[in-house]
């Protein structure tokens, strides 16, 4: 399962880009206070969805991996992965669900 939520802090929004910000469906940028929030509900409920073995990644914001990771590991996902952009931005978290 993937997914590329939106992950934008709301307080950010208004700084981007106007080629994203003017672009984009602000449903697809604003991931909430700390950008996080749609991520959050993707992570907890994504077992539901994936068989023993399935495979989560998710795309998430600049400086937002480790904590997406922690959230992962907390759920029951193992080996959790955080891989880089081409900007060598940890831009992808993945994670292997295991039925504890």
């Amino acid at each position: 399962m993937t997914a590329n939520p939106p992950y934008i802090p709301t307080g950010d929004i208004a700084g981007l880009t106007a080629d994203i910000r003017d672009f984009e469906p602000r449903l697809a940028l604003d991931g909430g206070a700390d950008g996080l929030d749609v991520l959050r509900r993707i992570v907890a409920e994504a077992p539901e969805w994936l068989v023993q073995g399935g495979v989560l990644a998710v795309e998430v914001g600049a400086e937002e991996a480790r904590d997406v990771a922690r959230s992962f590991e907390a759920r029951g996902f193992r080996e959790v992965v955080l891989t880089k952009d081409y900007g060598k931005i940890e831009r992808v978290v993945s994670g292997i669900w295991h039925n504890v």
